[in-house]
């Protein structure tokens, strides 16, 4: 997946909808509420998360989009994605992982992720 692909498809799973990438590669929104409720206007700005670069937009997602059971199988999945054997879960590996191993996992778990 590009990683433009990524950060729409992150924001998508957050809520966010109507979504346009600019030339830098960051979605925006074009009309509607936020997903947090904040209407746009005149003296407002919104913009999406960069996933790619924050552990914390990413955990927003985890929090946001996956059951209790997909976040077992996001763990897994991070755990193998961090060249983990599967055999045995060393939490070292997910709080090293990058943000874009998080999306990725993320995405794999909801069915998301393009190879």
């Amino acid at each position: 997946m590009t990683t433009d692909e990524i950060r729409i498809a992150m924001a998508e799973l957050e809520g966010w909808t109507k979504l346009r990438v600019t030339v830098k590669g960051s979605g925006a929104p074009e009309r509607g509420p936020s997903p947090h409720g904040f209407p746009f206007g005149k003296n407002y700005e919104a913009s999406v998360s960069d996933y790619l670069a924050d552990w914390n937009s990413v955990h927003r997602v985890v929090n946001h989009a996956l059951t209790d059971a997909q976040r077992l199988t996001f763990l897994r999945v991070l755990d193998d994605l961090t060249l983990g054997n599967g055999q045995a879960w060393f939490p070292a590996r997910i709080v090293t992982a990058t943000p874009l191993e998080w999306c990725e996992a993320v995405l794999r778990v909801v069915g998301k992720w393009k190879d």
